[in-house]
């Protein structure tokens, strides 16, 4: 059975608003239609559990968020104030930079001229022999060392040691360079 449908009552001043032309998106003047009103005096819909549930989940989301961005920079702090293998890492590279005049870049670049080699190998044996890994009492890896260079393999690295090791200018260079780094 269906019920038969009534003309919803209207209130005054909305028959006003009606009556009024307005623009719509073609720039037409057209008086507003009944629907069109009633649809803006709709209260608005409540959300559903299923809306405030995921707004909780954003809201948890925001907060780790806020919170791993706080832990990072505890530890960027720690590790400003502490001596890490990174900052070592840095220092060898700009002293070594000062001390030859070859930039970081060329040093961890992949060019295999004679002087900027010499300056990568004598980087290699400062970081060795100067870097210290996780725990004080371990010197940084091989790996490590590598990576900061410019990705090389750990061979590499172990190849470049033993040049400077074995090669007395260059081993006189190298100690001339650490003892002015380390003071």
């Amino acid at each position: 059975m269906s019920v038969p449908r009534t003309r919803m009552e209207m209130p005054e001043h909305l028959e006003a608003l009606i009556s009024k032309p307005t623009l719509t998106r073609l720039n037409e003047r057209k008086p507003m239609t009944p629907v069109v009103v009633m649809k803006c005096l709709e209260p608005e819909p409540q959300p559903s559990k299923l809306d405030l549930k995921r707004h909780k989940e954003l809201q948890n989301i925001a907060r780790k968020a806020r919170e791993a961005r706080e832990r990072a920079k505890q530890v960027a702090i720690e590790a400003a104030t502490q001596k890490n293998v990174y900052t070592h890492s840095r220092l060898i590279l700009g002293f070594v930079e000062n001390w030859t005049g070859i930039s970081v870049q060329e040093i961890v670049g992949p060019s295999r001229k004679k002087p900027i080699v010499e300056a990568r190998q004598i980087t290699m044996w400062l970081m060795r022999r100067n870097c210290r890994g996780t725990y004080k009492h371990e010197l940084a890896g091989l790996n490590f060392i590598g990576k900061r260079l410019g990705g090389r393999d750990h061979a590499t690295i172990l190849h470049g040691y033993r040049k400077i090791e074995n090669t007395p200018e260059l081993l006189a260079k190298a100690q001339q360079i650490e003892k002015a780094m380390l003071g």
